[in-house]
């Protein structure tokens, strides 16, 4: 239970329980103040990097083996119960609330040392429906990108990999939302490619789509450092590695990391 001003009303209630043998917690200010001070402490500086790349290059589990190299990580998506496309969502649990997922959020963020390296993934404002806090955005945007740059025949490759045994009904589905974004024709090629079982051909349709939005996306980001990982092929062990000794090699010092 919970109070959103923590007034008087708290202060009778809290009384009552204690009488009553429960052990209880008074906030000043209430959950309102909680609120409030989550954002404040998301906005707080810290050395940001963030992983990008285009759909498919296999950012997350790379994210999860540099978390097992000792580094920093937050998984946004995981937070989030959703990957951040129209497909996002297929075979994952239901999203938490905005609060809840920020409130979760927070909870990492406050255990991480900000003097060291902190690796997120690069996400808009918006994953499912969830909209990202302000503070976030700010560090996606501003804090160095380093894109891995896998080839799309891997891409596609993994791509079926994770969403080849999903219900083709639930891929018409989510191929259907973005329809006008894709174009009818390329839309229409989609559904039939699932019908057909050919799930490469889904893929790089779909494909087509998602990287001019991503590189549109990163093109308007004029101010923000960014560099290029090669991946000749992928293992995400190996990349990890790689990224961990680029990072601690380029940006060890944090002069490229502006203050955020």
């Amino acid at each position: 239970m919970y109070c959103w001003r923590g007034g008087m009303r708290s202060l009778n209630m809290a009384w009552m329980f204690a009488t009553n043998g429960y052990q209880v917690s008074l906030l000043n200010g209430g959950y309102k103040a909680y609120r409030k001070y989550i954002r404040n402490r998301l906005d707080e500086k810290a050395k940001v990097i963030i992983l990008g790349g285009f759909t498919g290059s296999g950012k997350t589990e790379v994210l999860n083996f540099l978390s097992e190299i000792n580094e920093q990580v937050i998984d946004l998506e995981k937070l989030a119960s959703h990957k951040g496309s129209a497909f996002g969502g297929l075979g994952l649990p239901d999203q938490p609330t905005n609060e809840q997922f920020e409130n979760n959020l927070f909870e990492i963020w406050q255990q991480l040392d900000k003097q060291r390296f902190i690796w997120m993934e690069d996400e808009s404002r918006m994953i499912g429906r969830i909209t990202m806090p302000d503070p976030v955005i700010k560090k996606i945007l501003k804090a160095p990108l380093i894109i891995l740059d896998v080839p799309k025949e891997i891409r596609i490759r993994r791509l079926v990999n994770e969403y080849a045994g999903i219900d083709d009904r639930l891929l018409s589905e989510a191929v259907m939302k973005i329809e006008t974004r894709l174009g009818k024709p390329r839309a229409k090629e989609a559904l039939v490619s699932i019908q057909e079982k050919d799930y490469s051909a889904v893929a790089n349709q779909v494909l087509s789509y998602y990287d001019e939005t991503y590189s549109y996306s990163v093109n308007r980001r004029e101010s923000q450092s960014r560099y290029h990982f090669p991946v000749g092929k992928f293992d995400a062990r190996e990349i990890a590695e790689g990224l961990s000794e680029f990072a601690h090699k380029h940006l060890k010092n944090g002069s490229d990391l502006p203050g955020l």
